[in-house]
């Protein structure tokens, strides 16, 4: 290397120590954060997910079921990682950790059951798309699905002694849905 050039490499280096240090600071604060989030803190967050007008209603009341496909798409995201991705892309401000870093080993197994049921019912609405011809068809399996994964979700609430949801399918009305 050319001596003229010798000046750079402690400038260069300075700067590596400060973006290292800078980014070392930024992971351990989150780590720290990550850890002090309890399992019930986690599902209080994720019951934030499930307490939206997406799923409040029957599923026939869903008058295009793509983006009711994108709202399943990232509750399941959600609850695999910990990040809920709102319908015009940004981030939700909810931040949990993904449902693999439970410490209950019953709520894990509960929020897999959740995920597949999800699952089942994205797979379901995303044949409606294919063909909207079964929708009717599909309709009362997904809001059984629905309803299910909420019973899922309450028994969890009620063992934190958390706010219940009510079931997608016991909303009276278009205006109830988006009345709370």
């Amino acid at each position: 290397m050319k001596p003229e050039l010798m000046w750079y490499i402690p400038i260069v280096a300075a700067l590596i120590g400060v973006a290292g240090g800078i980014a070392g600071t930024f992971l351990a604060d989150r780590l720290r954060r990550q850890r002090r989030m309890t399992d019930k803190e986690q599902f209080r967050e994720w019951l934030l997910y499930f307490d939206r007008p997406a799923w409040r209603g029957p599923f026939t009341w869903k008058s295009d079921p793509g983006p009711y496909e994108q709202v399943l798409a990232n509750t399941i995201k959600a609850i695999n990682s910990g990040y809920l991705a709102m319908s015009a892309g940004e981030m939700s401000e909810h931040r949990t950790l993904g449902k693999s870093q439970l410490r209950n080993k019953q709520l894990r197994g509960e929020m897999d059951e959740i995920v597949e049921r999800l699952e089942k019912v994205r797979a379901m609405v995303r044949a409606t798309i294919d063909d909207p011809s079964r929708r009717e068809e599909f309709a009362p399996e997904i809001d059984a699905e629905r309803d299910e994964i909420v019973r899922t979700l309450n028994r969890v609430a009620e063992r934190f002694k958390l706010q219940v949801l009510r079931l997608p399918t016991t909303f009276p009305d278009w205006a109830a849905v988006y009345a709370e």
